[in-house]
């Protein structure tokens, strides 16, 4: 199955006495990723946090440190490129929803599914053809944010913790998968 990134250029001009305002953390498949970003060149860009870094001024950031990564771009002076995409979390399916609604109703995009059950016994999805899959996938929405907001609340808001909360998404839903998109 291909799962479609949201593949991301950013380019913005900064001097090397200028912060980033990135902060990054590396996750449990070995991807940096952007923790968060405080006032810096970044700040007002299509860069959010939650997504990958997957190169900087062509260098690839795979297998590299997040410091490292920060040095990268705290230290360039003059254009600076950044390529990033959104970050896809593994799901696994847990059972048939049978009574589960045929439309999903999502407020943040949902994350990947691998391939492990067919779950065909229900009909395609409202107006989509037939020969696609249900899964039951894990996604940000409102048990993530509320526990997001209790880190923050136990840690301190700048302590960054609260932001753990979104690279263990807690909500699921059912989606109907077909040649490869949600």
């Amino acid at each position: 199955m291909t799962l479609n990134h949201n593949i991301i250029t950013i380019k913005v001009r900064k001097s090397s006495s200028q912060s980033s305002g990135l902060f990054l953390y590396k996750d449990e498949q070995n991807r940096i990723v952007v923790n968060s970003i405080l006032s810096g060149i970044f700040e007002n860009t299509d860069l959010k946090p939650l997504m990958e870094i997957v190169s900087v001024n062509s260098i690839n950031c795979e297998g590299m440190t997040e410091d490292f990564v920060t040095s990268l771009v705290d230290h360039a002076d003059g254009e600076v490129t950044i390529v990033a995409r959104d970050v896809i979390h593994e799901a696994e399916i847990i059972y048939p929803t049978p009574s589960a609604p045929t439309v999903p109703i999502v407020s943040n995009p949902p994350v990947a599914v691998p391939v492990t059950q067919n779950l065909n016994q229900r009909p395609p999805a409202n107006g989509q053809p037939s020969g696609g899959v249900w899964r039951k996938v894990r996604y940000a929405g409102d048990k993530t944010t509320c526990f997001c907001i209790i880190l923050c609340l136990l840690f301190g808001i700048f302590s960054c913790c609260g932001a753990a909360a979104y690279a263990c998404p807690q909500d699921m839903e059912d989606v109907y998968v077909i040649n490869g998109k949600v």
